[in-house]
């Protein structure tokens, strides 16, 4: 493996448990590899093991600072072999059968996570070094989980026009393959870019179906396929409304209702952009005992531009304007780039702007699947604060 001389601060973050390599972490480029392992010095002094790739954030990742460490199938067996042990309740869970079974840097691994599917496994590759090195980790996969129907590769990458999700080992999953969260089911599309169910929120999810719908209208923003919505229905809302601004999530709602024996016509579903909705909701004085906002990090329409982190004030200024007194708000994102103290700051100044008060009930972070590095602050991104309109 070739060594790589790092400059010094570099070496002490690494050293420290930090697990992303930049270039500017290097002392110099020109031998940058895209997929190369290599082992990183300081003054010819081991510092730790990593590889190099192009990808939207950084230039690699650190493997060890074991340097007796061997990086080959049996170091990644090792690896999921522990991933596997500490899902075991998970594993054993009758209600629960899709959750998070890798998770990247966070369990040694940057650039490739893991999930499970009711014994199918998705591998999300997030940069095409480590894809390179795939039939070693498939391998290494297979020797510590030696019973799975079927393995999926979804590329997160510029593939160039080549597919990006696909079945690699195993049998073909069912489409939709109907999988189960709390004792919900729903439908999970494994040959596409994203499943339609995102595994980080099953904990909000519980809180919604257990705590906070019960005789509630419900209003759900960005509600992708209505997982949320879902929830709230078996939780006792009186009724939920789900606003999504693709055409392809309202049939996916309209399922994912049908599967829990919840008729989707007696629910609000409308194909719409959410800002747009808040205003038609304000002019109407339509008003929620529960709404639940958890926009994408960025969205650009011919009508306005949104980032949240800046713009989720004004987002949530518009929640409370279609929020009972007395009511929930829960305020969600899972933009790396935000973070906690930074979104509390932006509810904080939405309610000053409407001369109103809140208390801060609970705060929801990545669940105990979502294994994180304590070191890499962005690697923990979802935040979720459940608010209560005084």
């Amino acid at each position: 493996m070739r060594k790589v001389e790092i400059i010094s601060h570099a070496a002490k973050k690494f050293k420290n448990g930090y697990p992303l390599i930049d270039k500017e972490d290097l002392r110099t480029t020109r031998d940058f590899k895209e997929g190369e392992w290599v082992a990183l010095t300081l003054h010819n002094q081991f510092v730790a093991y990593g590889y190099f790739a192009e990808q939207n954030r950084g230039d690699g990742w650190i493997f060890s600072r074991n340097e007796e460490a061997r990086i080959d199938e049996d170091f990644f067996s090792k690896l999921f072999n522990n991933a596997r042990m500490n899902r075991k309740s998970l594993f054993t869970n009758k209600d629960t059968n899709a959750f998070r079974f890798f998770n990247g840097e966070g369990e040694g691994i940057g650039g490739l996570t893991i999930d499970y599917y009711d014994d199918y496994y998705v591998f999300t590759w997030y940069n095409l070094g480590l894809y390179q090195h795939k039939d070693m980790i498939y391998n290494a996969f297979s020797d510590a989980v030696t019973s799975y129907k079927g393995i999926y590769a979804n590329l997160r990458y510029d593939t160039k026009g080549e597919p990006s999700t696909f079945k690699v080992r195993g049998k073909d999953a069912p489409t939709p393959l109907i999988v189960k969260e709390n004792g919900l089911q729903f439908a999970a599309y494994l040959n596409e870019a994203t499943t339609g169910l995102f595994l980080e929120q099953r904990e909000m999810r519980k809180a919604i179906m257990n705590k906070y719908a019960e005789g509630k209208l419900v209003f759900n923003g960005f509600s992708n396929t209505g997982a949320t919505s879902v929830a709230a229905s078996v939780g006792g809302a009186l009724k939920t409304t789900s606003v999504d601004v693709m055409n392809k999530n309202i049939d996916r709602m309209k399922e994912q209702f049908a599967l829990n024996n919840i008729d989707p016509e007696k629910q609000e579903i409308r194909g719409m952009d959410v800002f747009g909705y808040l205003d038609y909701a304000k002019k109407h004085h339509i008003i929620y005992d529960l709404v639940v906002l958890d926009p994408p990090s960025f969205v650009r329409s011919k009508k306005r531009t949104f980032s949240v982190q800046k713009d989720y004030a004004k987002l949530a200024e518009d929640a409370i304007d279609i929020t009972q007194k007395e009511g929930i708000i829960m305020f969600s994102t899972n933009a790396a780039g935000l973070t906690l103290k930074k979104l509390k700051e932006q509810i904080t100044e939405a309610f000053a702007n409407k001369n109103r008060s809140f208390t801060l009930l609970e705060t929801f972070r990545l669940s105990s699947d979502f294994v994180t590095n304590k070191e890499y602050r962005q690697g923990n991104y979802l935040k979720t604060l459940v608010i209560k309109v005084d």
